[in-house]
């Protein structure tokens, strides 16, 4: 079975990152020529700073849970749980489906 190799590193603030131009490519270049070197080729390399302190809390709980094999719940953001859009007779949430979830 193939696996991939997940990593967050930071937090760094934007102003830190202007600093250097291709603030990215600093970090994902080494990491993708040590694994080459290790490993061969590989398939993908992706990398990028779009990710916010929310965010990493959702991708952090999302990859302990897969890593684990426990279900996630996450609260959809769109509807805040409730799988309908208002309380005022509003159609199921299209974010979730209804559920309530971000992933079900």
């Amino acid at each position: 079975m193939k696996k991939y190799w997940f990593c967050i590193i930071g937090p760094v603030e934007e102003e830190e990152l202007r600093k250097y131009s291709g603030a990215d490519s600093l970090l994902r270049i080494p990491v993708r020529e040590s694994f080459n070197k290790v490993f061969g080729e590989d398939e993908v390399c992706s990398s990028g700073w779009g990710i916010t302190e929310e965010n990493y809390l959702k991708i952090r709980k999302i990859i302990t849970a897969i890593i684990s094999g426990t279900e996630v719940n996450i609260t959809c953001t769109a509807c805040n749980g409730s799988g309908y859009y208002d309380h005022n007779g509003s159609p199921r949430c299209g974010a979730c489906n209804g559920t309530g979830k971000e992933i079900y």
